[in-house]
């Protein structure tokens, strides 16, 4: 009897998202507790302009080889050449740029520490083209095994290098441990590899897809470290440690749901977008998905911050508490929004993506440079802006072209709605019962009481709702309504 999946099976990816998400969160925790928050800031914020950069390499012809439906050896050695081109030329580009950086930073010793960092980036170029052919292949068990023995790897290092007085060259050790494994075994897959050679054709053909997804990727995920690079220069390294801490904790916690709920959602709702009301009813439970799933960790992460950063890393810490209590809140605003950039792809309408992921990107920066936080709390106000906005508004355009309104979202909300605020006031009532307590027990306490609640509110409305059995069925939802 097989005791793991194959290794097509889809179990690899959940393994692969938990994995990645528990690790990155449990790694910046105990890395930044032993080398302190001064240290640990100056450390974030050269992992973040190696990130900026890193960001467009690895993601430079993936989803374009990915997607491409006839794929010769001409794609396939264009692609590797080109970018392994583009990252040596980036990898100079960061090496050559450190020292302004730094300066700009005020922050000399992060000189080193950048161009020790650039020496990354071909490696992480080839990494990523090397993923999107393995996913083409759906070799699922390949790239959750990049994650499953990387990232134990880079914590061990990145611990024991802040146990021997690295400071905050211990993150740096992290990002090459993982970088340099991640790379090596997709490396000893990816073989022999192709003769140097550039087609023309190729590349036009290859570029058509990969230039407006790298660049909607980019300000999606570069929209952070830029944030955190800004705030550098306008903040202090200790206000950039305490939000960074903050952020990581609310968005690996999140990303998990997120991430399952985006890729489940995209080949569903594009497999509808000829039938709109089937399109919709699969909106709507996907959203409830999401919402069941996302809210109770954003909302309550954002109650329990203070006593879950005390009893994790120490009282040195309780300055990152409200900025997660600020990022938790925005975070559920986007959940409760529902996976609406699926939609947009299913509907062939990505420039709304991208016209989302600029105003989130620009915004902050733009209140950054105008109020110049000097708290956590502030800089993470700053972050949140978007969210009292742009969610509800890209939801309201939404619906209108799902021809549907606000009531119709809210019965497919309201189970999810209905135990999140549960779980909101279960949770927040014994965090006051308890506020006299040791951390460790006091947080036991109040994850017990958020859970219990949310369980009880989704039990009372299924209870009060006994025909809908197919409350949870995305088949019934994508097919009740044939056009």
């Amino acid at each position: 009897m097989r005791l793991l999946p194959g290794p097509q099976g889809a179990a690899w990816v959940v393994a692969e998202t938990a994995t990645s998400a528990v690790f990155s969160l449990v790694g910046l925790l105990f890395v930044a507790r032993v080398i302190g928050p001064q240290q640990a800031g100056l450390g974030a914020l050269a992992a973040s302009a190696f990130l900026l950069v890193e960001g467009p390499a690895s993601m430079l012809f993936g989803d374009a080889l990915m997607q491409r439906r006839h794929l010769s050896p001409e794609h396939i050695a264009t692609a590797f050449w080109v970018t392994l081109g583009v990252s040596v030329v980036a990898a100079a580009a960061l090496a050559l740029l450190a020292p302004l950086i730094a300066a700009a930073s005020s922050l000399p010793e992060m000189v080193p520490m950048l161009q020790v960092l650039a020496l990354l980036l071909p490696l992480s170029g080839l990494g990523g083209m090397f993923s999107g052919l393995a996913l083409r292949e759906r070799w699922y068990r390949l790239l959750a095994l990049r994650t499953l023995l990387g990232q134990p790897l880079a914590l061990a290092a990145g611990i024991a290098a802040g146990m021997h007085g690295a400071g905050a060259w211990a993150l740096v050790v992290q990002q090459c441990v993982a970088s340099v494994a991640g790379f090596a075994l997709m490396a000893l897959w990816f073989k022999p590899w192709p003769a140097p050679r550039i087609d023309r054709p190729a590349l036009k053909e290859l570029w058509a897809v990969a230039g407006p997804q790298v660049t909607a990727l980019v300000v999606m995920t570069g929209r952070y470290r830029a944030f955190l690079l800004v705030l550098g220069l306008t903040s202090s390294e200790l206000v950039v440690a305490a939000t960074h801490v903050a952020f990581r904790m609310v968005d690996v916690a999140g990303s998990i749901v997120v991430s399952a709920i985006g890729r489940l959602a995209a080949p569903r709702l594009a497999a509808l977008q000829h039938n709109r009301t089937g399109l919709a009813e699969c909106f709507g439970m996907l959203s409830r998905w999401q919402s069941l799933g996302g809210l109770p960790v954003a909302l309550g992460l954002a109650v329990v911050a203070p006593r879950l950063i005390e009893a994790l890393m120490g009282p040195a810490w309780v300055g990152a508490a409200a900025p997660a209590q600020v990022v938790g809140i925005s975070a559920a605003l986007w959940i409760a929004g529902g996976p609406v950039m699926a939609l947009w792809l299913a509907m062939g309408r990505t420039r709304m993506n991208l016209w989302v992921q600029g105003i989130a990107c620009v915004l902050p920066l733009l209140l950054m440079a105008i109020l110049r936080p000097a708290t956590p709390a502030m800089a993470a106000w700053c972050w949140a802006s978007t969210a009292l906005l742009l969610p509800a508004a890209q939801l309201h355009l939404a619906l209108q072209a799902l021809h549907r309104g606000w009531l119709w979202l809210a019965h497919w909300m309201a189970p999810a709605l209905l135990a999140a605020l549960a779980m909101l006031v279960g949770a927040e009532g014994l965090h006051r019962a308890t506020a006299d307590w040791p951390a460790p027990y006091a947080l036991t306490a109040m994850i017990a009481a958020g859970g219990l609640a949310w369980a009880a509110a989704l039990v009372a409305w299924r209870l009060l709702h006994p025909g809908s059995r197919d409350w949870l069925s995305l088949a019934a939802a994508s097919t009740s309504g044939q056009e």
